[in-house]
């Protein structure tokens, strides 16, 4: 498995978040009206810690159920 291609992004009205799913890491973290280019990673600033929190875990919570939808669909035969 390609480690690089298992990137899941989340973007809202001010932060773009990629969360590195195998590494179980946040890779950046960017504050969009503040920085359009992308430029500075906020991902180890802890001025956004909050911020980074809770973008990770709505993530994390979007794969955890997107797999049990998988192993619930795979226990049962049609």
């Amino acid at each position: 498995m390609n480690r690089m291609n298992s990137i899941h992004q989340i973007i809202t009205d001010r932060f773009v978040l990629g969360y590195n799913e195998p590494l179980e890491k946040v890779q950046y973290l960017y504050c969009y009206p503040e920085d359009p280019g992308l430029k500075r990673n906020l991902a180890d600033d802890p001025e956004y810690s909050g911020e980074k929190e809770a973008l990770q875990n709505i993530i994390r919570a979007n794969i955890q159920q997107y797999n049990n939808s998988l192993l619930r669909r795979s226990l049962f035969s049609e």
